[in-house]
């Protein structure tokens, strides 16, 4: 390739799309000795996720994606297991000789499991390019995936024993189990910029994943603490509407009335008889009050 992209073209892009956040609603609880009447409720302990490494390998990123734009081919080297790099199209090519892209990136293979049991998920933990464009960084290095099944996948980044939903891949996607197909985020997930490194799990999205135990239909929870006094219990609610989240709605400045001086309560606890633990809660789309 003999033409040079134009650096002063380059636009900042986001690799992945926003962090997703589930329709939770998200009391913790502290049950006192005394709070309560009646024996005190238990729940299972919130469980953490570890990854286990089976192989290791360093992908060179010299393949250029398959499709339109690159016309390219995804070689063995760059492939371990179900997992490939390839580079993406920059304005006048896809770079692959090193002068505009970012190259040879160790992938760990692995698997992800919870610390209270459940199944082993396939999880891929991909390290910092060793070596950085010799000009400047053009052509990223996109993931892409063989899925072992056709059906919807969701997959999820792996951090501090947690997992977080990155992107679904519908199953109409998936043309067949052969083909590495890129994993898009509202745009391709690419691995060039990392910093360290990062994991990705891949799972059908019939899996249940979550650190908190099943309590019944939209319900579940888990033990978070355990302190002198008692247990921290939280318990998670899937819920037809729209909470207050604070991240999303709180926007009052640090010099404002409600920094200073706190803010009004959104939620307010109440026992439902013998139905355990309840929330009164408002709306925020119709301003109804509600008791989940």
């Amino acid at each position: 390739m003999t033409s040079s992209p134009d650096r002063r073209c380059q636009k900042p892009l986001s690799d992945r799309g926003p962090a997703w956040s589930a329709a939770f609603f998200l009391p913790a609880l502290l049950w006192l000795a005394g709070m309560s009447p009646g024996p005190a409720q238990t729940l299972p302990d919130f469980a953490t996720y570890h990854f286990t490494v089976v192989q290791t390998k360093t992908l060179p990123g010299a393949s250029a994606a398959p499709g339109t734009a690159c016309n390219g081919t995804i070689g063995t080297a760059d492939r371990i297991e179900n997992l490939a790099v390839a580079a993406v199209f920059y304005q006048n090519g896809c770079y692959t000789d090193g002068r505009y892209n970012h190259h040879d990136y160790p992938v760990d293979r692995g698997t992800v499991s919870a610390s209270g049991g459940g199944p082993s998920l396939a999880a891929y933990r991909i390290h910092e390019p060793r070596k950085k464009a010799s000009q400047f960084l053009a052509s990223k290095h996109a993931i892409f995936y063989r899925f072992p099944t056709v059906e919807k996948y969701t997959v999820y980044s792996f951090a501090g024993g947690s997992l977080s939903k990155v992107a679904d891949v519908p199953a109409a996607a998936i043309v067949n189990t052969i083909d590495f197909i890129p994993v898009t985020a509202a745009a391709p997930i690419t691995v060039s910029e990392t910093e360290g490194s990062i994991t990705y799990v891949f799972a059908p999205s019939t899996a249940r994943i979550s650190s908190y135990a099943p309590l019944g239909p939209g319900v579940e929870g888990a033990r978070v603490a355990s302190t002198p006094f008692g247990d921290v219990l939280k318990y998670r609610y899937t819920v037809a509407g729209t909470p207050f989240d604070t991240a999303l709605d709180f926007s009052a400045g640090p010099g404002t009335h409600a920094n200073i001086y706190s803010d009004r309560r959104r939620f307010f606890l109440v026992r439902n008889g013998d139905a355990g633990p309840g929330v009164i809660w408002q709306d925020q789309t119709d301003s109804s009050l509600k008791l989940t």
